[in-house]
């Protein structure tokens, strides 16, 4: 008998997982535990006390009108936090003007590869927003595509809200899903 076993997979795509309490302030002291919850769901782990490292050829600091600081990073740009990697060909990190060492937005471009344990999210353009908790990974020439193991989504956009453990494709979103055969 020919068994799904990758159903768990397709639920990710499918469903809404419960996340904080609809209304919840994603930055309140109990969203911190049903972010990592939700996230973990999805099979993503969010370090953010985790140092990260940006490297590249390249970088130009620059303030910004609105009072942030911006840093764009240029040529083999390579980024490292906790187990999670990025590649690009050009990131921009959005710093506040106080406050934490962490930036609260990071848009990458080109080539834009990001790789967490059995995940990878390969994009023309990426959006990590730490402030809304969410992520964009968006196609350029070619589509959008996440993959974990053998089992991948295409689309011309994938969404993650990583709060509310939600993950969108959108633009002739395609899934394919891998069977095994079990023996009873």
């Amino acid at each position: 008998m020919r068994t799904l076993v990758s159903l768990l997979f397709v639920s990710a795509f499918a469903l809404v997982v419960q996340g904080p309490a609809h209304g919840q302030d994603k930055t309140s002291p109990g969203a911190e535990k049903n972010t990592g919850e939700a996230a973990a769901r999805l099979g993503f782990e969010i370090a953010r006390n985790s140092p990260l490292e940006i490297k590249s050829k390249e970088l130009e600091l620059m303030p910004d009108q609105g009072g942030q600081r911006r840093v764009v990073f240029k040529g083999g740009v390579r980024a490292t936090q906790a187990d999670m990697s990025l590649s690009c060909d050009w990131a921009e990190a959005v710093y506040q003007k106080t406050g934490s060492g962490q930036p609260d937005r990071i848009t990458a471009g080109g080539n834009v590869r990001i790789v967490q344990g059995a995940n990878t999210a390969l994009c023309h353009k990426a959006v990590l927003d730490n402030l809304a908790c969410t992520a964009l990974c968006k196609g350029g020439m070619a589509r959008a595509v996440l993959q974990r193991g053998d089992d991948v989504v295409e689309a011309d956009e994938i969404f993650f809200d990583l709060c509310e453990g939600l993950v969108r494709a959108s633009g002739g979103a395609t899934v394919r899903v891998k069977g095994e055969t079990a023996s009873e």
